[in-house]
């Protein structure tokens, strides 16, 4: 660069970037011909001085808001140019951007005032020019030869004769404001190119001619000039021309414009555009009659004002749309040759809509297709313009209700129209039937009857008031509004088969009726404002049902949407409270628009909503009631600050929940609040300011949930609330906590770490119950109490330590906890409570707190792996079952406190094999050591009044019993099948031996039965099989049956005198060889059932007097109830001989020598003073009798 003086500083940012920085005051520059610059950006520059980067090749320039002017040939020939910006830009001089061949859009701002000649000159790639501000100057051949402007748009713009001359391609010519000067010359070259021509503002005094006088005069018409005539002729591509501004006439003004078709004026008023062609026209005959000579216009619109049609109306032969708001013939137009008023003016059967007033519908003649027409329902209106005149005309009224049936004038009508609003015009049944043509229908039309609308395809918006009956409004495929007003659809289908219907707008409804499927075959609809139709189930009709409520609306009342089951949308925006089920059960709604100013959502507002996706809570929300969102589908839930209360179960079976945060907590989170949320894996408590209470099931089931964070301000976790959540791995409890109640982390399944709070008093039941992945856990000195099952079914706990302040171990705390090798039970528990370590089956050591007074029932049952337990001397009571089935269990030393020992509380310890038993125990449970199947020993202490029933059956090895001498009764099964006892000794203080209390003990050899006992029970030798002999004591009155029942090895029997034998006592014993009777014996048939198969002796004791017959009768009942069911027996027997015994001789039984008896004989033997029988046997050896009398 070679500035021509200082204060001009050229920095270079590298890359053939150049920054230009201009001191204030600095004269000319120049950077031109330079080949190696990318951009150019400058600083502090004014203006640019002419020629100052000329020929350059940069891309991009780059003003800041300095620079204003911009000197001649500044750009020239920057052949690369693409970017230019300018922001404060003011003028740009001749030929500043000629030959910038790369140029694309521009745009300048408002500041710009001043364009120089030949601005834009070959600007061949330019196709959008945009000039903000005030142009007054525009020089001439400023877009000359831009071949590819199709876009030029100006502000305010000052054009002069030749400004636009060279343009050839402009296709879009827009002045935003105000056009001061327009002409002939000045548009001439555009009319071979410009489809568009758009002028918002305008100076009607130079532009489109001048008024002299906008008074009305006695004399006549105003007096105008026509300045511009044919100033758009021979527009031969203009499609569109709009004023937004006031419009004066100029004769042959749109003369041969083939294509254009849209005329709009939008301004005050369109004055004398269209004159008659009658000489009368005071000194201006035919003016505006050519105006639109040669031209095809379809659509004409003038906004307020139309003074006068000619006669010359060739130009609407074409035209498919004519909307002139006012109609206005002076009444003096008579005077002129008219006789009062003008003729009718005849319209093209090509006229496709007409709306006019009046007056202007009045005076013309209606096509025999007339497509469009306004209904003038009232005989006069009086019509006063803005120029102060009052005009009253007559008009005709028709209303006939079947004015459009079928007719053929009907058959391409698109639009019907009231002018009077005021008035309700009535159509009855098939009004409209077969329009297909029929596009709007005026909504001050009341229709009332049946197939009115049917078959109107082309009909897209009504208005209904009135009375619906079946297919009013019917196969009309294109509509897709209805406005209700006062409606009854009193039958079925009233509304049907209309498939592209998609609003129905109940605003202005103050009454509203309908029958059941009034509504037949609509699908996807917008509901407006269906405030009056609350509880109503008619939308479940609508397939797909939107809803957008009115603005201003606060509240959504009770039921009002309930069942609504297809509905789909809603905007609700200015709602601030939803009652109670408003929206119950409206399983198809997905999307609800709302602002933040909704403050309350009741009770199940929108419970089993199942399709909703979200709900934004706006930070004015206070309460969510219980319910309120069941079933939802959100995947995201984040609740606002501002909430107060959220109740029980508000979001219940939130099927796709994954996020929930709490941005401040309430006070208390209520029941099932979030609970049964398949997917929910995070919960966040940002933050809480108050004691914070989490209520029962708040959380629980939720099968997903990973992470919690809980509020710093807890103080108590309710029951269940996180139960079921089986993929929480971690879990840390703040120090605010005090309480966790029942069932809080119940079947946690991955729960592996919980740190809890060092203010924690109290642990419910079933805490931690089923966290079948929690491998330790400590419970802080804090805690007095644990609830039931607090650790059950934990099988990977395998370390604890307890509160020092516990006083009780509670029920099954620890059941299950399958891995726990070890425990210690801290000194101030008092109490293990029932079932508090059952199935514990790893655990091998415990250690019992010294201030222990009570091990629960069950305490330890199935402790399979513990083999030695000290129990301490604290201990008064072992409960029942407390150390059932702990198979390892050898050693056992008992408190030397115990009172009592019960039920069941070592059943199954086959391990076990030295039992004593302290002096302070008073009582053994029934069952205690049953099944010990290796006890050895046994000792009792004297102070045991009864063996309960079963102590030890199934103590196999259990060689000897003594019983205390303090013991009365031995119970059923007492010692049911001890197979290895041998000697039982019992003192003859035992009064009561119950059933089967030695049954099965197949080793028992020795027994003697006390003095006092009364009699036997059944079975309670049944199957001694080692025991040879039995003596019955002298006080036995009664043998049950099967007393000594198959007692294989029984060789002698001793029976008391007096005592009776019952059936079957001695079933089964088929080695009796001896049965000593005593006086007076009684045996009750088959006593000895299955039992004798051999010789054997019966030796009867007792006889009193010899001499009489009471020896052979007491044989003969003998032999009758001994042999009675034995399968062997004899044939006969021989009477026994009644008489003295003398002297004993060799041939006596009892001697050694005696032989064989011979059959049927008798002897005496003197010296044992005897008598004998021998009886005759012939397939067995001879069984004696001997019945000796008491010495």
């Amino acid at each position: 660069m070679n500035p021509k003086s200082s204060g001009v500083e050229i920095t270079d940012n590298g890359g053939g970037s150049f920054t230009v920085t201009v001191e204030s005051g600095t004269p000319d520059f120049t950077f031109r011909d330079r080949s190696d610059v990318v951009s150019v950006n400058t600083v502090g520059c004014t203006n640019l001085p002419s020629n100052c980067f000329y020929n350059c090749t940069f891309r991009e320039f780059t003003a800041d808001q300095s620079l204003t002017t911009i000197g001649s040939y500044a750009f020239y020939k920057c052949n690369n140019l693409e970017t230019i910006t300018t922001p404060s830009m003011s003028k740009i001089e001749d030929n500043s951007f000629s030959f910038c061949t790369k140029l694309k859009t521009l745009s300048f701002p408002e500041s710009m005032t001043y364009i120089g000649d030949s601005c834009f000159t070959n600007c061949t790639q330019i196709t959008d020019l945009s000039f903000g501000g005030s142009i007054t100057h525009c020089g001439s051949s400023c877009f000359s030869n831009c071949d590819s402007l199709i876009n030029l748009t100006f502000n305010n713009i000052d054009l002069s004769d030749n400004s636009l001359s060279g343009i050839t391609s402009i296709e879009n010519f827009v002045i935003k404001g105000r056009i001061s000067k327009i002409n002939s010359a000045n548009m001439d070259p555009l009319k071979n190119y410009v489809k568009k021509i758009e002028i918002n503002q305008a100076f009607p005094d130079e532009i489109f001619g001048k008024a002299d006088d906008y008074e009305y005069a006695n004399s006549g018409w105003s007096t105008v000039y026509n300045t511009n005539t044919d100033l758009f002729s021979n527009f031969i591509k203009l499609e569109f021309f709009q004023v937004n501004t006031n419009f004066y006439y100029a004769d042959r003004i749109f003369n041969n414009c083939p294509l254009l078709t849209h005329f709009i004026i939008r301004g005050s008023f369109c004055h004398y555009i269209f004159c008659w062609d009658v000489s009368e026209c005071r000194d201006r005959p035919y003016e505006g009659a050519r105006s639109f000579q040669n031209t095809h216009i379809k659509y004409i619109e003038v906004n307020k004002f139309l003074t006068v049609l000619g006669s010359d109306l060739n130009w609407l032969n074409d035209a498919i749309y004519i909307n002139i708001s006012h109609f206005y013939i002076p009444d003096e137009f008579g005077s002129k040759g008219y006789s009062g008023r003008p003729p009718f003016i005849p319209l093209s059967q090509n006229v496709k809509e007409i709306y006019a007033s009046s007056r202007f519908f009045y005076y013309i003649i209606l096509p025999n297709d007339l497509p469009y027409l306004n209904i003038l329902t009232i005989n006069r209106i009086d019509y006063s313009d803005e120029l102060g005149y009052t005009y009253r005309y007559d008009i005709i009224q028709n209303s006939n209700p079947l004015l459009f049936l079928n007719c053929s004038n009907a058959r391409n009508l698109k639009e019907v129209r009231c002018a009077n609003k005021s008035y309700e015009f009535d159509i009855g049944s098939y009004g409209f039937y077969n329009c297909y043509n029929l596009e709007v229908i005026d909504p001050n039309i009341n229709i009332s009857g049946e197939w009115i609308f049917y078959n109107c395809s082309k009909l897209r918006e009504i208005s209904v008031s009135g009375t619906l009956l079946p297919n009013a409004i019917s196969n009309c495929e294109n509509l897709k509004l209805i406005h209700f007003n006062n409606v009854s659809l009193e039958e079925t289908s009233c509304i049907s088969e209309c498939p592209n219907l998609e609003i129905l707008d109940f605003s202005k409804v103050s009454s509203f009726s309908t029958v059941p499927n009034s509504f037949l075959g609509l699908k996807n609809i917008t509901v407006l404002h269906p405030l009056r139709l609350i509880g109503s189930n008619w939308m479940n009709e609508i397939e797909n049902v939107s809803v957008i409520l009115p603005k201003g609306l606060s509240n959504v009342n009770n039921n009002a949407f309930s069942n609504c089951h297809t509905l789909v949308n809603i905007d609700i925006q200015d709602v601030t409270t939803i009652e109670e089920r408003a929206f119950y059960s409206c399983t198809s709604l997905k999307y609800i628009k709302h602002s933040n100013h909704i403050i309350q959502i009741s009770d199940y507002a929108f419970w089993k909503c199942t399709s909703l996706l979200e709900f934004q809570f706006g930070d004015q929300i206070q309460t969510i009631g219980s319910c309120a969102f069941a079933y939802n589908i959100f995947h995201t839930i984040t609740i606002p600050s501002s909430i107060q209360t959220i109740s029980s179960q508000a979001f219940i079976y939130s099927s796709n929940l994954d996020t929930v945060i709490f941005m401040k907590s309430p006070s208390i989170i209520e029941t099932q609040i979030f609970s049964s949320c398949n997917l929910l894996k995070n919960i966040t408590f940002v933050s809480s300011d108050s004691d914070v209470e989490i209520a029962p099931s708040a959380f629980s089931d939720n099968p997903k949930l990973e992470y919690v964070r809980l509020p710093s301000t807890l103080k108590t976790l309710g029951d269940s609330s996180f139960m079921n959540c089986v993929a929480l791995p971690t879990i840390t409890i703040p120090d605010s906590v005090t309480t966790i109640n029942n069932k809080v982390f119940t079947n946690c399944k991955t729960l592996t770490s919980i740190q809890l709070s060092n203010t924690l008093t109290t642990i419910g039941e079933s805490v931690f119950m089923d966290c079948t992945s929690l491998p330790s856990i400590i419970i802080p000195n804090s805690v007095t109490s644990i609830g039931t099952t607090i650790f059950k079914n934990c099988i990977s706990l395998t370390n604890i330590e307890l509160s020092n302040n516990l006083a009780t171990i509670s029920v099954s705390a620890f059941m299950h906890c399958t891995s726990l090798p070890s425990i210690t039970i801290p000194n101030s528990v008092t109490t293990i409570d029932n079932s508090a370590f059952i199935d514990c089956t790893s655990l091998r050591s415990i250690q019992l707190s010294n201030s222990l007074i009570t091990i629960g029932s069950k305490c330890f049952y199935n402790c399979a792996a513990l083999d030695q337990l000290t129990i301490p001397d604290s201990v008064e009571i072992i409960d029942t079952e407390a150390f059932s089935k702990c198979n390892s269990l050898s050693s056992i030393v008992l408190s030397s406190s115990l009172r009592e020992i019960r039920s069941s509380a070592f059943f199954r310890c086959t391990n076990l094999n030295n039992v004593v038993i302290p002096n302070s125990v008073q009582t053994i449970g029934t069952n205690a050591f049953m099944n010990c199947e290796n006890m050895k020993t046994f000792t009792f202490n004297n102070n045991i009044r009864v063996i309960e029933t079963s102590l030890f059956e199934n103590c196999y090895h259990l060689e000897t019993i003594t019983l205390p001498t303090s013991t009365t009764t031995i119970k059923n099964r007492a010692f049911y099948s001890c197979r290895d006892l041998e000697t039982v000794i019992m003192s003859d203080g035992v009064t009561d031996i119950q059933e089967e209390s030695f049954s099965q003990c197949t080793s028992l050899k020795n027994i003697n039965l006390p003095k006092y006992l009364r009699q036997t029970k059944r079975n309670i030798f049944n199957n001694c099989q080692s025991l040879t002999n039995i003596t019955f004591p002298e006080n036995i009155d009664r043998i049950t049956s099967f007393t000594l029942a198959y007692c294989s090895n029984l060789l002698e029997i001793t029976i008391s005198p007096n005592c009776q034998v019952l059936t079957d006592a001695f079933k089964g014993c088929i080695n009796i060889k001896t049965i000593k009777v005593g006086g007076n014996a009684v045996f009750s048939t088959n006593c000895f059932d299955s039992s004798i198969n051999r010789s054997i002796n019966i030796y009867y004791k007792g006889v009193q007097d010899t001499t009489s017959n009471d020896h052979r009768n007491e044989v003969n009942r003998i032999y009758y109830k001994i042999f009675a069911g034995c399968g062997y027996k004899p044939d006969s027997y021989c009477d026994i001989t009644v008489g003295k015994p003398t002297e004993c001789s060799p041939v006596c039984p009892q001697c050694p020598d005696f032989p064989q008896c011979p059959p049927c004989i008798q002897n005496e033997c003197p010296s044992c003073n005897c008598f004998f029988s021998a009886i005759k046997n012939g397939r067995h050896s001879t069984i004696i009798f001997l019945l000796a009398r008491n010495r």
